[in-house]
């Protein structure tokens, strides 16, 4: 049973994989940093296109819906010959708060899920802070996982949040893993910690860390729903600047890091910086 879990875990994780890499190149979103205020809306500029350019190439779209909240996310790339495409749909209530997230990742390479989804449900009418999610991932094999996941907050912010995965259709739920997250007082998240139990009790098995810098990030989403989506950096107020990643269950440690030119607005223009040895350089585009 545990392999299954392990299994699972891998595939949520893979499921965020290309933005978590892309994540220095878009610089993420401002807003209160994931302070359970939810929809917040762009302000100045909207950010709707970043070009990256170098060994790996990259196009990212943001589609915004009328009171410009997002309501599309894609990504498209080419890494060493082989094309990926990603794209998140959002669904919003009237509050414009997030109540469902697609994930179409079925031109990615690798993937084991094709599709995935999120439905995101409230403390109550008005409440911005999440109650707890329901997560489907359907591999296009017959296979298809549910994941129950409750989230915990201090004060305004979510720092746990428990996964109860079903390989039985929801007949019963079970602990796989949970994740604790961390704040700086600007609410960025510079520590996300995922603990699994592979047989012996929950242990850390992937940890990713953050630092940033003082400018305004290019767009404003502030939804909490975005934090375990792959998405994080795009409730954080500033840009990131270096991430490390390091993980147990795949073997990996990786870091990245990144440096920007600025708008008079305080927004960025450009980046420049590496990923696992790769150097990029980015451009973004506003409307």
């Amino acid at each position: 049973m545990k392999n299954i879990g392990f299994l699972l875990i891998a595939v949520v994780m893979l499921m965020g994989s290309c933005s978590k890499e892309e994540s220095l190149e878009t610089g993420g979103s401002g807003g209160s940093g994931g302070g359970g205020t939810g929809g917040g809306s762009t302000s100045g500029a909207l950010l709707i296109k970043v070009v990256t350019t170098g060994a790996e190439v990259s196009t990212q779209d943001f589609t915004y819906d009328s009171k410009n909240l997002l309501s599309k996310y894609s990504a498209t790339g080419n890494a060493n010959g082989v094309n990926s495409t990603s794209t998140y749909t959002i669904l919003r209530d009237a509050e414009g708060r997030a109540t469902k997230i697609t994930l179409d990742a079925a031109a990615n390479p690798g993937l084991p899920a094709n599709s995935a989804s999120a439905e995101y449900y409230y403390l109550g009418p008005g409440n911005k802070k999440l109650k707890h999610a329901i997560q489907i991932i359907d591999g296009g094999t017959g296979f298809v996982l549910r994941d129950s996941v409750a989230y915990q907050y201090t004060g305004n912010v979510i720092t746990r949040s428990n996964h109860y995965y079903s390989i039985d259709d929801g007949a019963s739920y079970e602990l796989f893993f949970y994740s604790t997250f961390k704040y700086d007082t600007r609410g960025n998240v510079i520590e996300q910690i995922l603990y699994s139990d592979l047989g012996s009790g929950f242990e850390p098995a992937q940890v990713v860390t953050a630092e940033y810098d003082s400018k305004p990030n290019p767009c404003n989403f502030d939804d909490d729903a975005f934090l375990e989506q792959g998405m994080s950096p795009y409730i954080a107020t500033n840009n990131v600047i270096k991430q490390t990643i390091k993980s147990d269950f795949a073997g990996t440690n990786l870091t990245s890091s990144g440096t920007y030119q600025y708008r008079s607005d305080g927004k960025p223009s450009k980046s420049t910086g590496t990923f696992m040895g790769v150097t990029y350089n980015a451009v973004f585009s506003y409307k």
